[in-house]
């Protein structure tokens, strides 16, 4: 799997992957798991196809002037996400259920959610970070233990996937870090 990490700062969305694809006992590296589509930054965990995918030809709908954030990204944009990847023939359907191959951690507007392989989409609340995939639980911690540091959040990130990667065999750099400014 992989490990995406992010943080919500105060005029930024800061989000951190490793560049490991692993299949069974084979691995490779990837250019990034991460995509900028505007004002929404994704970070993948699964499926090399879903990041293809959306990182080709795919553009976020609008979002509707009376709908909230949270409803935008649990309705429009993930049922978006969900046509793409079904026009492409990469959805798993199992007793009519439809689901994707990838976790995507996504900042959008001020805020950290979680979409799922069912395209249910989770808004991150009590934490300003978050992280996804197979190091998750490492690089919370270490995101949790550095929250009240000194470190800047690229440095948060890059130790949060360092501590992934030391005790995650699925995780390896090198690292990519990017970050969306709140416009």
């Amino acid at each position: 799997m992989t490990c995406i990490a992010a943080i919500l700062d105060k005029d930024a969305i800061w989000m951190g992957c490793d560049s490991m694809i692993s299949s069974g006992d084979r691995s490779s590296m990837i250019d990034s798991k991460i995509i900028k589509k505007g004002n929404i930054i994704m970070g993948f965990a699964g499926g090399l196809r879903d990041i293809n995918l959306l990182k080709f030809g795919f553009d976020a709908p609008n979002q509707d002037k009376k709908m909230s954030d949270y409803e935008y990204v649990a309705t429009v944009f993930s049922s978006s996400i969900r046509e793409r990847l079904k026009k492409f023939g990469a959805l798993n359907v199992q007793d009519r259920e439809e689901t994707g191959n990838a976790h995507i951690l996504m900042g959008y507007k001020k805020r950290l959610y979680q979409m799922y392989f069912d395209f249910g989409a989770e808004r991150i609340e009590g934490v300003n970070f978050y992280a996804s995939g197979s190091g998750a639980s490492l690089a919370l911690g270490s995101l949790y233990s550095t929250e009240n540091s000194a470190l800047t959040p690229e440095e948060r990130i890059r130790l949060a996937l360092s501590a992934a990667e030391k005790f995650t065999r699925s995780v390896g750099g090198p690292f990519i870090i990017e970050q969306l400014k709140f416009s």
